[in-house]
């Protein structure tokens, strides 16, 4: 369902009430109940058309989440597993939770999708495309600087830099054969959300490295398995990769992907902290994904053009 800008929400931005800066420390309750409304649009309950269907859905997230919380169940004996699931997410306080509930929900709707419409309870038909669409409009909504892509919920800094960089990224290394470098770019926004710079840093420089192979298997390059960022960076100029009028640009650019994120590992994240514990800041962590996002969707699509 399309999200309605009523005159309170017009109003609320006129008086600078909504803010421009993301908040990453907790759902408000509307939120949540919105978002409560979208999972029941797209599932239904027991009563709908697809009743069965709805039933195993919440039974398998209440298996899961009840087996991962070392509980034997959710249901606190309300009249349905889905009230209980529902009460569970409102009165859970502690964000990362909070969180996990919304990314187990979406990334397991999974049976519907083969269903282009599943009607809701309520006779308004929502896609599930659209249902993650509605989500990710209440999270911006709100100022929460969460997303839910590429079934996970990633953690978001710049609007403008996830939707022109990071998004694209994340759709363009969904194909095949970035397979290696897709999982350990999501596993590096999975490091930067739970505040585990120094592992999200080393996921990205991997990332990085794992686009150049698999561009160059796909060209016939021939390249080793432990080519480091130097030789790989060498081979998709030596074959052409880039235009040659360009050649004086891409000098400076062939350091720039030479040692930018590699270096920043390298320093931070690649070699045994010693005997003193490494801080590694946030906003080093930071600059490595979106500096990690724009060589790759710069490298991608040189490949495809």
């Amino acid at each position: 369902m399309a999200i309605t800008d009523l005159y309170f929400k017009r109003k609320k931005r006129e008086r600078g009430e909504i803010s421009d800066v993301y908040s990453y420390d907790q759902l408000p309750n509307s939120l949540k109940v919105q978002i409560i409304k979208i999972i029941w649009d797209v599932v239904g309950d027991v009563n709908s058309p697809y009743g069965d269907a709805s039933f195993q859905f919440y039974k398998d997230i209440d298996s899961i989440l009840s087996r991962e919380l070392g509980r034997f169940s959710i249901s606190r004996g309300a009249d349905s597993l889905q009230e209980d699931l529902f009460n569970f997410f409102l009165e859970e306080t502690d964000l990362e939770l909070s969180l996990s509930f919304v990314e187990l929900v979406f990334s397991n709707m999974r049976f519907v999708r083969s269903r282009p419409i599943y009607p809701s309870p309520m006779g308004s038909p929502l896609t599930v495309a659209g249902a993650v669409e509605e989500l990710n409009g209440r999270f911006d909504e709100h100022g929460i600087g969460y997303k839910f892509e590429s079934d996970m919920i990633i953690r978001v800094d710049s609007q403008f830099m996830h939707s022109e960089v990071v998004k694209p990224v994340l759709k363009l290394l969904s194909d095949q054969k970035f397979n290696g470098a897709n999982n350990e770019f999501i596993k590096a926004h999975e490091h930067y959300r739970h505040k585990r710079y120094e592992e999200c840093i080393n996921e990205a420089s991997k990332a990085f490295e794992s686009t150049m192979k698999s561009i160059c298997a796909s060209r016939g390059w021939k390249v080793e398995s432990t080519d480091a960022t130097k030789k790989l960076v060498e081979t998709l100029f030596k074959n052409q990769l880039l235009p040659e009028y360009l050649e004086t640009y891409f000098t400076s650019l062939q350091t720039l992907l030479r040692n930018g994120v590699t270096s920043v590992r390298n320093k931070t994240a690649a070699h045994g902290q010693g005997p003193e514990i490494r801080d590694v800041p946030e906003y080093l962590a930071r600059y490595t994904l979106h500096l990690t996002a724009s060589n790759i969707l710069f490298l991608v699509d040189a490949a495809r053009r």
